[in-house]
C-alpha cells in the first residue's frame, strides 16, 4: 500500500475529525467536496453539525458516500492515534475578511481543513440537504396544553371581589365548596346522602313534563339541532336507567314548562347570591315567572353526551353547576373566539370543512390537537376542567365553550345578568344579536325592578342594602341614558323591534323616573324623610314610564286589538279577547293570593270563585276566603277578596306567554293601542 503523506492524525474517538481525515462526507449531507476546494467538508462538519461514527463502528461504511475509499480510512487507523494539534487562533485582522460568493465559507477558515483526495461528485442542493438532515424532537408534535381554570373557595371572604374581577376580564373561574341547595334548592329532594340521583323522586316531580332531546345522528344539523321532545319519565326509563347515550336531554327550560313544574321547582329560591354575583336582573323580565329568572335549564345524559363548541348570544354570563356526575368543559376566551372561527360564517370556511377539520371541532375533541396540525391554536387562551358536584363554573359572556359528560350527569345551568359586566349585554341590545330573548324589555323591567328594590330597602330601614340597590340602579340609569344620548327617537323605538320586544318604550321617561328615585334616596341621606314625596314619584312613574297622553285615555279597546299593557310598572304586549261593560252588581273582584305578594293581585270573575271547603257557602265580599281557578288546567289557589270591581274590564291574551296567563284587567292597565 502506498504510504500516506504525514499529516496530523485525529483521535478515533473524535467522530467529526475522523470524517474530515478521510475527506469524506456523510450520507445525510450528500455533499461531496469539489476537487480543489474544501468548503463542502467544512459545511458538513461545522455548519450542519453532522457527526460520523468511528471508522470501525458497526455500520460505519453505510454512513459515508458511495465513493468513499475504505482502504484510505483503514490506512489512517493503522497509524498510531495522537492528539489533535490545534492551531492557535490568528490575530485579529483589521482588514475585512472576504467570502466566497459561491460557497460562502470564510477564507481564514479554509486553511484549517485538510487537503487530499477529492471526490468528483457534484454538490447537491443545500436546501434539500438541510431538509434531509436528522432533527431532534423539540415538542412540535406534542398535544395542545389547556390551561387550568382558576378555582376560588366560596367560603373565602375575598372570593367575591376576585370573581368579579375575572368576570370583567372575560376569564372563567370555578367556585368550590358550593352545596346544591345554594344553587338549585329543588335538587335537594332528588339527591341521596351519597350524592347519587334518586331517579324515582326526580320522576315524581317532573316526570310528566316534556323536554327537548338532542341526538347527534344523521338528522342533526347546526341550524336546527333539536328535532324532538320526550316526556322526562320516558327519557329516564329508556336512556338514563339503560345507560343509553344516544339521546341527550338538552337545555330544558323548566320555568316555562308548566305551572306545575314552576311550583315544584321554583317555589323557593337560594337564600343568598353566590360569591361574585349580584342580584339577577333577569328575575324581573317575565311576570309569568313571578320574580324568578326564565333562563334556567336542566341537562341530563349518559357518558359521552355533549354540546358542541359554541357561544351563547345575548351578552349574558352563564352558570353551570353539576348536581350528579362529572362534566368536562372546554373554554376559549371571548377575545380569541374569532381565531377559532366558531363565530364566523364565512362560506370559504364551510367549503374547507370537507378538507380540513374546523378548529372548533379540534378543540372540543377528547384528544387535544397538536400545534403542528393547527399552529394558530398557539395564540388561543383556552382552558379545560372537569366539573364535579360541589363546584360551580362562572363563565363570562361571549366565552366559547363545549361540554361533555364524563359520567352520567344531571346539571343545572342559568344565565345571569347584573351590573358587574354589562358591556356584552349593551352590545346585544344595540346589535339585536339575541335570538330568544328581548334585551330592551329586560333593561326596561330590570330598571323598574331596581327602583322597587330600592324603595323596599329604604322602607325597612336596611341602610347597607339600600346602598347596594342604589348603586345597581345608577348603573342601569347610565345604560338608559346612553340610549337616550346616542340614538335618535326612531332608533330608540327600533331597539325594541330588533330585540323582538315592545316598540313603544319611552326611554326618556324611564330615565326621569330613575333620576327621581335616586334623587329622593340621596336627598334623604339614604332614608325617605319626605314621606309626601313618595306618592308623587310613584304617580309620575306610572304615567311617565309609558309615555301616556290625554289622547291615549280616549281609546276604547275592541276584540282583536293589540295593546301595550302596564303590569307592575312593566310593559308587555297583549291581544284583547273579550270586553266587559260596567255592571251592577259587580261582575269582577280583585283577589290576593295567599302564597304570593301584593303585586300579584289580579281581577277575576266573581262567578269563578269557589269556597275553601265543599260544604261551605261562598258570599263574594271584601275579606271572603275562597279558591281561584288558574290556567287551562283550572288549578285552584287559596285567595282572599280584597275589592269589588264594577267598572269596565278587558280580557287579555299576552303574546309572549301561553293561554294559561289570560286574565281580566281594568281599563287603566291599557297604555295604548299598537299596530297588529
Amino acid at each position: 500500500m502506498a504510504q500516506v503523506a504525514p499529516m496530523k492524525r485525529p483521535s478515533r474517538r473524535c467522530a467529526e475529525i475522523a470524517q474530515a481525515c478521510a475527506v469524506k462526507v456523510c450520507v445525510a449531507c450528500k455533499r461531496a467536496p469539489v476537487r480543489g476546494h474544501v468548503d463542502d467538508a467544512y459545511h458538513c462538519r461545522e455548519i450542519l453539525g453532522h457527526v460520523a461514527p468511528n471508522w470501525d463502528a458497526p455500520g460505519a461504511d453505510a454512513f459515508f458516500t458511495e465513493d468513499a475509499k475504505p482502504e484510505e480510512v483503514r490506512a489512517w487507523a493503522d497509524l498510531e492515534a495522537v492528539p489533535v494539534q490545534r492551531k492557535k487562533k490568528p490575530p485579529p485582522q483589521t482588514k475585512k475578511r472576504s467570502h466566497s460568493p459561491k460557497f460562502g465559507t470564510p477564507s481564514h477558515k479554509r486553511s484549517r481543513l485538510p487537503t487530499g483526495a477529492m471526490s468528483d461528485l457534484p454538490s447537491s442542493d443545500p436546501g434539500a440537504a438541510a431538509a434531509a438532515a436528522p432533527r431532534g424532537d423539540f415538542g412540535l408534535r406534542k398535544p395542545l396544553v389547556f390551561g387550568e381554570v382558576i378555582q376560588l373557595d366560596a367560603m373565602n371572604d375575598a372570593t367575591s371581589l376576585r370573581a368579579k374581577e375575572l368576570r370583567r376580564s372575560g376569564t372563567p373561574c370555578v367556585l368550590t365548596g358550593v352545596e346544591a341547595k345554594d344553587v338549585a334548592p329543588f335538587a335537594s329532594r332528588w339527591l341521596r346522602e351519597d350524592g347519587s340521583l334518586d331517579d324515582n323522586a326526580f320522576v315524581r316531580d317532573v316526570g310528566n313534563e316534556r323536554a327537548p332531546i338532542l341526538r347527534y345522528d344523521a338528522t342533526y344539523t347546526d341550524q336546527a339541532p333539536i328535532r324532538e321532545a320526550m316526556r322526562v319519565s320516558e327519557f329516564v326509563e329508556k336512556h338514563w336507567r339503560a345507560q343509553d347515550s344516544s339521546a341527550y336531554l338538552h337545555q330544558w327550560q323548566f320555568p316555562l314548562s308548566s305551572p306545575e313544574a314552576f311550583r315544584k321547582l321554583l317555589s323557593e329560591s337560594p337564600s343568598e347570591n353566590l360569591p361574585g354575583l349580584d342580584d339577577d336582573l333577569l328575575d324581573h323580565w317575565l311576570e309569568r315567572c313571578r320574580g324568578r329568572s326564565a333562563l334556567q335549564y336542566l341537562f341530563m345524559g349518559g357518558v359521552g353526551t355533549r354540546s358542541r363548541l359554541h357561544v351563547d348570544p345575548g351578552g349574558l354570563d352563564l352558570i353551570i353547576a353539576p348536581l350528579v356526575g362529572w362534566k368536562e368543559v372546554t373554554l376559549v376566551h371571548r377575545d380569541d373566539a374569532e381565531l377559532v372561527g366558531a363565530m364566523c360564517s364565512d362560506s370559504a370556511q364551510e367549503v374547507e370543512r370537507g378538507k380540513r377539520t374546523p378548529l372548533d371541532e379540534l378543540l372540543a375533541n377528547e384528544t387535544p390537537p397538536s400545534l403542528e396540525e393547527e399552529p394558530i391554536l398557539s395564540l388561543v387562551r383556552c382552558w379545560r376542567h372537569i366539573l364535579k358536584p360541589g363546584e360551580v363554573l362562572i363563565m363570562p359572556e361571549g366565552t366559547l365553550h363545549a361540554v361533555r359528560n364524563v359520567t352520567p350527569a344531571l346539571s343545572y345551568h342559568r344565565f345571569h345578568l347584573d351590573t358587574t359586566n354589562p358591556a356584552g349585554f349593551w352590545r346585544a341590545l344595540v346589535d339585536g344579536d339575541c335570538p330568544g330573548i328581548r334585551p330592551a324589555e329586560i333593561l326596561w323591567n330590570g330598571a323598574h325592578g331596581a327602583m322597587t328594590a330600592l324603595d323596599n330597602a329604604v322602607d325597612i330601614g336596611d341602610r347597607e342594602d339600600a346602598v347596594d340597590r342604589a348603586e345597581c340602579l345608577l348603573k342601569l340609569r347610565h345604560l338608559v341614558g346612553a340610549i337616550v344620548r346616542e340614538f335618535s327617537e326612531s332608533d330608540q323605538r327600533g331597539l325594541g323591534q330588533r330585540g323582538d320586544s315592545v316598540n313603544s318604550f319611552d326611554w326618556r321617561a324611564l330615565l326621569a323616573d330613575a333620576d327621581d328615585a335616586l334623587g329622593l334616596w340621596a336627598g334623604g341621606g339614604g332614608q325617605r324623610k319626605n314621606v309626601s314625596a313618595a306618592p308623587k314619584a310613584k304617580s309620575r312613574k306610572v304615567e311617565g314610564d309609558v309615555g301616556a297622553s290625554p289622547r291615549d285615555s280616549l281609546y276604547e279597546p275592541s276584540v282583536g286589538d293589540v295593546v301595550a299593557v302596564r303590569f307592575h310598572a312593566k310593559q308587555v304586549r297583549a291581544r284583547v279577547v273579550d270586553v266587559a261593560s260596567p255592571s251592577k252588581p259587580p261582575r269582577f273582584c280583585r283577589v290576593h293570593y295567599a302564597t304570593y305578594g301584593n303585586k300579584y293581585d289580579e281581577l277575576v270573575e266573581c262567578s269563578s270563585l269557589r269556597p275553601r271547603t265543599d260544604n261551605q257557602k261562598l258570599v263574594v265580599k271584601v275579606g271572603a276566603k275562597c279558591k281561584v281557578p288558574w290556567g287551562d288546567s283550572s288549578d285552584e289557589y287559596d285567595a282572599e277578596v280584597v275589592a269589588l270591581h264594577s267598572s269596565a274590564a278587558v280580557r287579555l291574551h299576552y303574546l309572549t306567554v301561553g293561554s294559561d296567563w289570560d286574565q281580566w284587567v281594568g281599563r287603566r292597565k291599557i297604555i295604548r293601542q299598537l299596530r297588529a
